[in-house]
């Protein structure tokens, strides 16, 4: 449901109050993990979140915030994680190729891979929405 939908007429009064408490709260809980995994990647030199995981996640707030959100606070909060997910996107660019010594094709072409990634789950994301 978005922040413009109007339940309908059998659905309890207090449940718009509780979803959007409830919203807010994991909202405010993810933006502090998002800010926390950055800190700890640059801290720990690595990166913290698994590179299809961030690719899909990138994504999905582009799509979010540049297509599917209806008000201007869902296009803000989408844009806040966006600019947050780039923090982990340079860590993982930055150190990734240390994760990936095992791999020489994976290291040497982390970059590449990430963007084709990125643009498929866009792609993805754009069609499910």
């Amino acid at each position: 449901m978005g922040s413009n939908d109007i339940p309908p007429p059998h659905v309890p009064a207090s449940y718009l109050p509780i979803t959007n408490g409830l919203l807010q709260a994991g909202g405010a809980l993810w933006t502090l993990c998002y800010i926390l995994s950055a800190r700890q990647s640059f801290k720990d030199r690595s990166y913290s979140m698994p590179l299809f995981a961030l690719a899909v996640n990138l994504s999905w707030e582009i799509v979010y915030a540049l297509y599917v959100s209806e008000t201007a606070l869902e296009q803000a909060i989408f844009g806040i994680w966006m600019l947050l997910d780039i923090f982990m996107v340079v860590a993982l660019l930055k150190f990734g190729h240390y994760e990936w010594s095992h791999s020489p094709f994976v290291k040497n072409n982390l970059g590449g891979i990430f963007i084709g990634m990125v643009s498929w789950c866009v792609l993805a994301n754009w069609t499910f929405a």
